[in-house]
């Protein structure tokens, strides 16, 4: 995974593949991938993402889940929804520490949208889209 930015949150489903995707979009030179905590390995994204991602032109539907412990080797950097995800990544990965941190650059804990209605996705997605432009525009 040298050179990639991984996006992780907790199924893979919802937040680290939308900003997986959004980062994508905004920066086709840089390479993007993302991955779960607690992910069921093959899963497909929920339906709230992919109809929220659709809204803006972003076909999620390929997408499927990956486990963030079935890597071997380290990404470039690790963004992580929330601060509890940083706390496990860098408790289960200490020698990630350095380059762990959270998708807004702020510190701000992206909501977890699974189960709610499209607009909690839509809020999602405008939450990670501020993020990823503020770090990579």
């Amino acid at each position: 995974m040298s050179g990639v930015v991984l996006f992780v949150c907790s199924g893979n489903i919802c937040r680290s593949p939308m900003a997986e995707y959004l980062a994508r979009d905004a920066d086709p030179a840089r390479s993007f991938a993302s991955a779960g905590t607690s992910a069921l390995p093959g899963a497909p994204p929920s339906p709230g993402a992919v109809a929220a991602m659709a809204e803006i032109g972003i076909d999620l539907s390929a997408h499927r889940a990956h486990s963030v412990w079935e890597l071997r080797e380290p990404p470039a950097r690790v963004l992580a929804a929330t601060a509890a995800h940083v706390d496990e990544l860098i408790r289960r990965r200490p020698s990630w520490a350095p380059l762990v941190d959270t998708i807004d650059p702020a510190g701000a804990d992206i909501e977890d949208p699974y189960g709610a209605d499209l607009a909690a996705y839509r809020q999602t997605r405008r939450s990670i889209a501020a993020a990823i432009r503020a770090r990579f525009t």
